[in-house]
């Protein structure tokens, strides 16, 4: 497993540069029990798109608050 980030300031809208992502050495979430429940479930659902051979590159966690960070699951299979 590898772990990705952009800033802040290369996740905003207006942001025309490139993105180029950097690895981190460790990741930190701050969540309640609730946020945590749905990306857990969300985590479960994706890696079973994934064993099951689906296609799609990238999958969007999406907070009903939807605050920044943006949460993003790369699909290995896909990723060159």
């Amino acid at each position: 497993m590898k772990v990705h980030g952009k800033s802040l300031e290369q996740s905003q809208p207006d942001y025309d540069g490139a993105l180029n992502f950097i690895d981190l050495g460790e990741i930190c979430i701050t969540a309640k029990p609730k946020e945590l429940r749905k990306l857990a479930k969300f985590l479960k659902s994706v890696a079973k798109e994934i064993k099951n051979g689906n296609e799609s590159d990238h999958y969007h966690f999406r907070s009903r608050t939807n605050v920044l960070p943006d949460f993003v699951i790369l699909n290995p299979e896909m990723i060159p």
